[in-house]
């Protein structure tokens, strides 16, 4: 990858391989996913032929909405904003993106702009405590699907500097793997997706559901172990059935209501 333009090349090419469905909010976590996996490697980040600011700055004075008049929306905010849905400000973003290299020609590269240096591992980075409570800072909303892309855009950079089998990558393999074991229904669907389904597409409990997901898998429970939510619900029904029969066995009681309680709760 010889730069940014090259790598939006191939996400217009393809983005369901890369971003896993086509979405223009998906372009700025994959790019970050993607750059930070340069950075832990040594490598600097991808020179672009049209620099952020300077993008911002021309949508702000295209649309007559600047940071002067209060504006705090990014330019992918802006493609949203004059599109139907989120597919089609994909491609209005592109377009904008196109139109701004030529109407500012040589101004488009302006100097080098500041870039996040994250820690340098992927899981260390999505199992920090400050990504965990401020993921907006990072990829906007604490959506799975976003964290889905960073996490592509980190092992598919790994793979364009001839990497394999890294941590990162053995991660999201070994974690796709345990998460279509646990919810066969699901196989073959991005992990991302299967949690919002079962979080009723709820946005916070989906984020919630992937740590508890991530700190079972790390700890190698199997993908047969109860959620964290089901091993507070059995305690309790344990609990319960002991406060009633004394002489009951625990190990009893965990074993007969254990199914019933992985069907209820899920996650």
């Amino acid at each position: 990858m010889d730069g940014l333009e090259s790598l939006y090349a191939r996400l217009r090419l393809d983005p369901l391989a890369h971003l896993g469905r086509k979405s223009v909010r998906l372009i700025d976590p994959y790019e970050m996913g993607y750059e930070m996996g340069r950075a832990a490697r040594g490598h600097p980040p991808l020179k672009s032929e049209l620099s952020g600011r300077a993008f911002q700055q021309w949508a702000e004075q295209k649309y007559c909405w600047t940071a002067d008049m209060g504006c705090r929306q990014n330019v992918i905010a802006f493609a949203v904003l004059f599109s139907a849905d989120e597919q089609v400000a994909f491609d209005t973003y592109f377009s904008m993106r196109e139109a701004a290299r030529r109407e500012l020609g040589a101004d488009a590269a302006t100097a080098e702009e500041d870039h996040f240096q994250p820690p340098k591992g992927l899981l260390e980075f999505i199992r920090s405590e400050h990504f965990r409570a401020r993921p907006g800072l990072y990829i906007g909303h604490p959506r799975l699907d976003a964290l889905w892309a960073l996490c592509s855009g980190f092992v598919w950079a790994e793979k364009d500097l001839g990497i394999e089998a890294s941590e990162a990558q053995v991660f999201t393999s070994g974690f796709q793997s345990w998460i279509e074991a646990r919810f066969p229904f699901s196989k073959g669907v991005p992990w991302n997706r299967t949690l919002d389904f079962l979080a009723l597409s709820d946005p916070g409990r989906a984020w919630s559901s992937f740590y508890d997901a991530l700190e079972a898998f790390a700890a190698g429970c199997g993908p047969d172990s109860l959620s964290k939510t089901g091993e507070q619900v059995l305690q309790g029904i344990t609990r319960q059935v002991l406060a009633t029969n004394p002489n009951a066995s625990p190990q009893e009681i965990a074993a007969k209501f254990r199914q019933t309680v992985k069907n209820i709760c899920p996650m």
